[in-house]
């Protein structure tokens, strides 16, 4: 990853959000769609709760156009509807989708019920998951775009709730706006704060406690999932943290690019 894609422009593109929930499942494999969703500010998915002993998580990319399409009428194609496990071929059929229509990317995430879609009869899975027959927009849970994260399911899941907005507040003459700033904040676990520097340090600490290891762009994701970059929390903020409290060993690809961005 080259310096101008860490250091991104003002507004974070949500497609992100696929390689990093990717990632996670690769490295852990026990990653809740449920949780990461939550985490990235989106409602939890009722459907994905109640099968989640019995169901998989799929990949379609598309455009906002198509998407929307699909979510009315769901997915119909003469040769079969194909999705994928992972997110790299899902991605790229996003960004082509929206080129060929001059309009918006976007990934539609399904949750399909084993007990209601079987292998071999409804579904062939070489490489990628083809399924024989059109499928209803109900499978549908999330939608990915280049701006948001959306549940677009029916009936979300009691007992997760989206995490309350926090307000940052004047310190040192100076203003953290909450309305430009609509920061995650925990508070069931009683974080308190009063600028965006300590935000900043609970938020990554806890992260880095949640998940043991990480790359800039995780953590990036992870601050910024909920949160425009403004000047009150500017990604070398991000950086300097990151140069300061993780192992940077010499070896490492990101030292000199962090060390480098974190000095500039």
């Amino acid at each position: 990853m080259k310096a101008d894609e860490l250091l991104r422009g003002p507004e974070w593109d949500f497609l992100h959000v696929a390689e990093v929930y990717a990632a996670r499942q690769q490295l852990r494999g026990d990653v809740s769609l449920n949780d990461f969703a939550v985490e990235h500010g989106a409602l939890a998915s009722a459907l994905y709760e109640r099968t989640k002993d019995h169901n998989m998580v799929l990949w379609h990319g598309t455009s906002v156009s198509r998407a929307a399409k699909i979510l009315e009428h769901g997915f119909a194609h003469y040769k079969g509807v194909w999705m994928a496990f992972g997110t790299s071929t899902p991605l790229g059929f996003a960004r082509n989708r929206a080129a060929e229509s001059e309009g918006r990317p976007a990934i539609l995430i399904s949750v399909i019920d084993l007990d209601v879609f079987q292998p071999g009869v409804h579904f062939d899975t070489d490489p990628y998951v083809r399924f024989r027959a059109d499928v209803a927009p109900e499978v549908v849970q999330y939608m990915l775009s280049d701006r948001e994260f959306l549940y677009v399911g029916s009936g979300r899941v009691l007992g997760h709730r989206l995490p309350a907005k926090a307000k940052f507040v004047q310190k040192g003459g100076r203003w953290v706006v909450p309305s430009q700033n609509p920061a995650t904040f925990d508070a069931q676990q009683g974080l308190a704060y009063a600028t965006a520097a300590e935000w900043l340090d609970l938020k990554l600490s806890r992260f880095f406690t949640d998940h043991g290891r990480a790359t800039p762009l995780e953590a990036f994701c992870s601050v910024y999932a909920n949160c425009t970059p403004t000047t009150a929390l500017p990604r070398k903020a991000v950086l300097d943290w990151l140069a300061e409290h993780c192992e940077i060993t010499a070896q490492s690809r990101w030292g000199p690019l962090l060390r480098m961005a974190a000095t500039e």
